[in-house]
């Protein structure tokens, strides 16, 4: 995945794995840089942390996480389970 800080400032992202840690991991958004991140670090350990940075415009998504095979899994199970619900409620 692929992602641009769009602010003057740099900003940090602390990993989910590390909360309560003495020695934090986390991933600096150099200002006006664009950044690479592999898609399943970014979705374990920083999608979460930047949901705040991301909705207020500092922190533009430019390439999304690809989904893995059990997600697209989950989602389309989702989706029949919906699709099943709202045939039930028609009847």
């Amino acid at each position: 995945m692929k992602l641009t800080n769009t602010d003057v400032c740099n900003h940090s992202i602390f990993a989910a794995s590390t909360a309560g840690a003495a020695n934090k991991k986390y991933l600096t958004a150099i200002a006006g840089a664009t950044l690479e991140v592999a898609d399943q670090e970014w979705k374990t350990e920083y999608a979460s942390r930047a949901k705040d940075l991301i909705k207020a415009g500092v922190i533009k998504i430019l390439v999304a996480p690809k989904e893995t095979a059990e997600e697209k899994a989950k989602a389309h199970a989702a989706k029949v389970a919906a699709a099943k619900a709202l045939l039930a409620s028609e009847k």
